[in-house]
Order: C-alpha cells, then sequence, then structure tokens
C-alpha cells in the first residue's frame, strides 16, 4: 500500500474519507519515536508459519512491559530457528481488557405482574465506551449475554440479586439488585365446606370464596366444574385453581368433603411400631406380625368418637410405601374390628392390648395364645392428615 501521509483523504481523492496514516500508521509511528521509547533485541525461535503471520502491530509483554516489533534479522525462510527480533517498549500502551474506562450502565427492576409470580425484570442500559458481547451472571445461578443495549434479564421472582457484569474488554463490575414484590395484591381463596350426612349420602357441599387480585375471578376444578358453590358432593378430596383477570393464578387447592373425622395433630398422642408374637391354636412355632398404633386422644370428657387406639397390620415402612410420603396425604383410619374386612386398619375405643393384638388374632383365626409384645421404634415426624371414619 503507498503511504500518503498524515494530511491525504483517501487515493487520488476517490476513496471515501479515509485518513490512511491515522487508520494504518498513526500508532505504529508514535510509540516508534516516542521520547520515552526505548530499544531491546529479543531471540525468538519462530517458524515459517510464524513468519507468514508476523505483523508489525503485534504486542509482546516481556520483562513486566508491553513492546511492538520494530524490526527482524537472521530470520531464514523456510527453516525453524532462533530469529533476533528488535522491540520498541510501549510507554502509554493499555492493552486489551485492562481499559481504564469502568463499565457505565443503570439498572432498572421491574417487580413480576402477579403475587410472587416470576415474570420480573432487570432492565441494564450501557453508556459508552462499552465492548460487546456483555456476559451476566446472577446470584440466583442464571447467566446470559447482552448484544445489544439495553439489557434484559427476564423471569425474575421478587427478592434481592447480585448481578456480575464482563464486557468484551474484560471490564466487570458488581451491582445488588431488588427485584420488588408485584403492585398487584395476593390472590387468596376461602374455603366454606359442607360435610355429607353419612359416608353413603352425597349431600355434602363446598363454597370457594377469592380475594385479592383482580377481579372478576373465575374456577376450575379437577373434574370440570366452573363453578364457586357446588352441592349434591360425595365423601371425597376436591381440587380446584382460581384466576383473576390479570392471569394470576393461585396455587392448586384440595379441599376434603368427608363424611371422616379429621384428627388435629394435637389429639395424635404418640405413633408406635410394635411387633406382636405369639402361638396359633395347632401350632408349635410361634407367628409374629408388626403392627404400627395411632393414639388418638382428644383429652374431651367424655371422650370424642374418634378417640381410641387404631393399629396398622403391617410395619411403619410398609404404611411409608402404601400411602406415599408426601406432607399433608390423607390417611384414611377405619373404626373396625372384623376380620376379613378388606381393609388394613383395626380399632379399639380404650384398649391399646386388644386393638394391637387384633391382626396377629385374625392371621390364626381368632385362636392365639402367649402373645408377647415389643416396641420396635416410636414415630417422631408424622407427615400425614389421618381420618377417622365409623
Amino acid at each position: 500500500m503507498p503511504y500518503f501521509g498524515n494530511s491525504v483523504p483517501g487515493i487520488n481523492g476517490l476513496a471515501s474519507q479515509i485518513d490512511l496514516y491515522t487508520t494504518y500508521w498513526s500508532g505504529y509511528i508514535q510509540s516508534l519515536y516516542n521520547t520515552r521509547a526505548r530499544r531491546v533485541t529479543g531471540m525468538f525461535t519462530l517458524n515459517n508459519v510464524d513468519l507468514q503471520n508476523f505483523s508489525f502491530d503485534d504486542v509482546v509483554f516481556l520483562d513486566g512491559a508491553y513492546y511492538r516489533p520494530e524490526k527482524i534479522s537472521d530470520a531464514k525462510i523456510g527453516e525453524t530457528g532462533p530469529v533476533k527480533v528488535q522491540l520498541i517498549k510501549l510507554i502509554d500502551y493499555v492493552p486489551l481488557g485492562q481499559s481504564e474506562d469502568a463499565l457505565n450502565y443503570t439498572v432498572t427492576p421491574a417487580g413480576p405482574s402477579c403475587f410472587n409470580g416470576d415474570d420480573g425484570q432487570i432492565t441494564i442500559v450501557f453508556s459508552s465506551p462499552v465492548t460487546y458481547p456483555v456476559t451476566w451472571s446472577s446470584s440466583s445461578g442464571d447467566t446470559g449475554t447482552f448484544n445489544i443495549s439495553p439489557g434484559l434479564i427476564q423471569n425474575q421472582t421478587p427478592g434481592t440479586y447480585t448481578i456480575t457484569l464482563t464486557d468484551a474488554q474484560g471490564r466487570t463490575d458488581d451491582v445488588q439488585v431488588v427485584v420488588p414484590q408485584s403492585a398487584a395484591a395476593e390472590l387468596t381463596t376461602t374455603a366454606t365446606v359442607t360435610d355429607p350426612s353419612d359416608c353413603y349420602t352425597s349431600d355434602g357441599a363446598v363454597t370457594i370464596t377469592p380475594s385479592g387480585g383482580t377481579g372478576p375471578y373465575t374456577i376450575l376444578w379437577t373434574d370440570g366444574s366452573t363453578q364457586f358453590q357446588r352441592t349434591g358432593l360425595a365423601s371425597a378430596n376436591y381440587t380446584f385453581t382460581v384466576t383473576d383477570s390479570l392471569g394470576c393464578e393461585t396455587a392448586s387447592t384440595t379441599v376434603l368433603v368427608s363424611c371422616q373425622v379429621v384428627i388435629p395433630p394435637g389429639d395424635i398422642s404418640y405413633i408406635r411400631e410394635y411387633n406382636v408374637a405369639g402361638i396359633c391354636q395347632g401350632e408349635t412355632r410361634p407367628d409374629d406380625v408388626d403392627v404400627v398404633v395411632i393414639r388418638v386422644n382428644s383429652g374431651e370428657s367424655p371422650a370424642e368418637a374418634s378417640d381410641g387406639f387404631y393399629t396398622y397390620d403391617g410395619d411403619w415402612a410398609s404404611l411409608q410405601s402404601q400411602y406415599g410420603t408426601t406432607p399433608g396425604t390423607i390417611v384414611q383410619m377405619l373404626q373396625n374390628f372384623t376380620c376379613n374386612n378388606n381393609t388394613d386398619w383395626y380399632y379399639h375405643p380404650t384398649s391399646l392390648a386388644i386393638s394391637m393384638d387384633r391382626p396377629l388374632e385374625c392371621l390364626c383365626d381368632s385362636n392365639v395364645s402367649g402373645i408377647f409384645v415389643s416396641l420396635n421404634q416410636t414415630i417422631s415426624t408424622n407427615p400425614y392428615i389421618f381420618v377417622a371414619t365409623p
């Protein structure tokens, strides 16, 4: 390329207004003849590819300073070996990624459209200078990249986050951002339940009353109903979701319409696992069963109808396997004392011994002797809602 000097704006006036000196040579010339520059000579091993890719615009970091090549000597084309390179120290050079300019930006958070929603946003507007792409990471674990300004971080829940920004030059900064709660009021519901008159009649009812959010509201039950007031219900669990006019939803909510008596957690005196052993009539070797006993005691006088000893025919692991371990799972305990009644539950209103012996008695056709009981364990954590059914 011919050299046109510092004041020639183009080639023969035909090119666009490009200052060739400034564009291609000024940085090199200024550093070459800087009064504070000094020359050093270094020996480098260069091969043919290195020489072909060599540029006098290259920058070399050597012994704590930055240099630009000025002259190469002793290079032998096609051979690999030591080559003498004369370098000029760059006094004012600032390497890429070490810009003295800080990242300039503004951050504007916005809360979600629904209370505790997950569509909050963080908008970041960058001011010059900034070199894209800008990567970001959040204390929430989210990461991403901005290629333009403004940058948008979406799907944020209310809370405080630390955002780390790093541009293509390696400039980095941390900023703490508070995503506010939604301006919309929390959408909640209240359920009013009327239980069936007995376990064989479908005359239960439930009324759902929404509040908060933005009316009007709609409701959808898992059985397809869209009514806030329902009647003629049998004993069962009923699950619904309420939606307001902005599309905000409640969590899926289950109500129990039941002829059963829900046992308050405070009325459960203990849950224990026992081993019950004895000899069935006509046998010489003992049989044994593991049972779980739930003691219900309301403390009322006279005792409530749900008070007593409920015995599950199986150990605690078997009960968990049958009903699962999800907190709030309803476990129906039948007030039953009859063998072969298609149930794992036995009940006696006043006697622990009679209640927990019953599964072994049923195993031995009610002919058992020498019953011996030992405590296996006491259950300290109860995830279930127990209900008593007559």
